[in-house]
């Protein structure tokens, strides 16, 4: 709902700020080590991370409570997901294997081992299916049906390691998409009921990897969707039509996160998370230009994630 916003360092730090002043508001502990991503509930003001501390971490965050630690890896927890409309966990890690949670007990329902053959580093569940992706430093994505621990689908095409996966929210396209997005510079989307191929996007691939992407919120936009790369850029595309809207300049090194909340009269609010140390907001009229609003304040380390609530 836009009401906060959350970064995730490689200092182990986990922040809480309100998106329209940049105040901090909490400092969530925890993590022992760096955090390697965030994530929102779907429905509410829980918050998930995952750390190089080979655990997961839950926090509330209008009062920064700690919730729930998720024990089970045996080395970083590089990815994660909630599935089902937010009734499970899922998280990846550098152990090459899948575990699917209970949020409330902490305890591991399903344990998917040398799903792999490197690291997985990015996941995403289907909002309504017991089904996740995920993605690899082998270069290749997988389709897996988290009850069974079965591979259904092999998304081929990528020559580098898989940084992220998503679905998209078909809104009022109706069209059920899923993109991959690697170190290769190109975006895969393919078709998100059948994994059949639809298109390739490559506009970063002499500029840079991709380390980051998301769907657009808009109803009306479902099928475009904002990444993030090495060059520094952040770059909003057209799935559908298969070409770059809109460029978003402003960072100076490696743009690790972004996130995206949609405003009253079609503003797009851009969240980016980079190495150069900063955070910044960029806002985006859908249908014309974009400009970058000041940097957020730099955290002493590498800003890791960048999440709105």
């Amino acid at each position: 709902d836009g009401k906060y916003a959350a970064t995730g360092s490689y200092d182990g730090s986990v922040k809480i700020w309100a998106p329209d002043t940049g105040d901090l508001i909490h400092t969530l502990d925890g993590p022992s080590k760096e955090v390697e991503w965030i994530m929102w509930h779907p429905k509410g003001h829980a918050i998930l991370a995952g750390s190089a501390d080979t655990m997961a971490w839950m926090w509330w965050a209008p009062t920064g409570k700690l919730m729930q630690i998720f024990a089970g890896h045996a080395q970083s927890v590089t990815c994660g997901s909630w599935g089902l409309g937010g009734k499970l966990i899922v998280t990846g890690s550098e152990d090459r294997s899948v575990i699917v949670w209970n949020p409330r007990g902490g305890t591991p329902q399903q344990t998917i081992r040398e799903v792999h053959e490197s690291a997985i580093v990015s996941m995403c569940a289907h909002p309504e299916a017991p089904l996740v992706v995920t993605g690899s430093e082998d270069s290749t994505a997988k389709v897996i049906q988290i009850e069974t621990g079965k591979v259904v689908a092999n998304l081929p095409g990528h020559d580098q390691s898989v940084e992220a996966c998503a679905f998209n929210n078909p809104g009022a396209s109706g069209m059920s998409l899923l993109a991959t997005a690697s170190m290769d510079g190109k975006i895969i989307v393919w078709d998100g009921k059948t994994f059949d191929l639809r298109c390739q996007m490559q506009d970063h691939v002499e500029q840079g990897g991709i380390v980051r992407f998301k769907w657009l919120p808009a109803p009306n936009f479902g099928c475009w969707l904002c990444s993030c790369a090495t060059d520094g850029s952040v770059r909003i595309f057209d799935a559908l039509a298969g070409r770059c809207v809109h460029m978003l300049r402003g960072h100076t090194d490696t743009v690790v996160d972004v996130d995206l909340v949609l405003g009253d009269g079609g503003q797009l609010a851009v969240a980016s998370a980079s190495e150069d140390n900063s955070c910044r907001i960029f806002t985006v009229t859908l249908s014309a230009t974009a400009a970058a609003a000041p940097a957020a304040a730099a955290s002493t380390q590498a800003v890791a994630a960048g999440s709105f609530a």
